[in-house]
């Protein structure tokens, strides 16, 4: 591999697929895609999503390397073939395919959370290492992103190790402690017991205990 004389952005092969036509699937963008198809074929496919595009009519290239850190980037071409092939039937096919949106009146609840995320630290990628955190943070239900101390953060990317939802508001540093010792005396449970039947065994006995217990007094 061997870099040009580009500020070290991209490697010659990577520059080499550029000017055949091939760039990262990020890079295409709805109208590059549609004016690569013949004149009659460009009305039919805009109704389709830029994301249904690029699924439908681009075709993998292969990767280079690109970036200070020579990550390796998948580069895509527009697929003359698919787009042969491309007529009015073949657009209600791929419109067939889109996901029901749902439509949902329920408001979304206060969201307390303790999370574990790893971030990278390091300027260069052999140096990098991997620092884990776990912290608290509160969102919304219909929240994509949470801040974090590191910076917003994908809800998908980190791990929630337990959460408390509530209507109204967000918990409380308190409401919060219990609900971690609950997780733990959760945790414990499941090391102690090899079966679900023995975790619902070894519950009903505690709560048996604690009725007695109370009874008692």
């Amino acid at each position: 591999m061997s870099y040009g004389n580009n500020n070290y952005s991209m490697s010659n092969n990577a520059i080499s697929a550029y000017n055949c036509g091939e760039k990262p699937l990020s890079k295409w963008t709805k109208a590059e895609i549609i004016n690569a198809m013949p004149e009659e074929k460009q009305k039919i496919a805009e109704s389709l999503t830029l994301k249904e595009l690029r699924d439908n009519f681009l075709a993998y290239g292969g990767w280079h390397h690109t970036g200070k850190f020579f990550s390796k980037t998948e580069f895509w071409y527009i697929d003359e073939d698919a787009i042969k092939e491309l007529t009015q039937d073949k657009v209600e096919e791929i419109k067939s395919k889109r996901e029901q949106k749902t439509q949902t009146n329920e408001t979304p609840t206060f969201i307390t959370a303790k999370i574990k995320y790893t971030v990278w630290n390091g300027q260069y990628k052999k140096y990098r290492r991997p620092k884990e955190y776990i912290e608290v943070v509160r969102f919304m239900s219909d929240d994509k992103l949470i801040k974090t101390g590191n910076g917003n953060k994908r809800l998908t990317s980190v791990e929630i190790v337990f959460s408390v939802e509530q209507k109204t508001k967000f918990a409380t540093d308190k409401q919060l402690e219990i609900k971690e010792l609950k997780a733990k005396k959760e945790r414990l449970l499941k090391s102690t017991c090899r079966t679900v039947e023995e975790l619902q065994a070894l519950k009903k006995s505690q709560r048996n205990k604690k009725r007695t217990y109370i009874n008692g007094r």
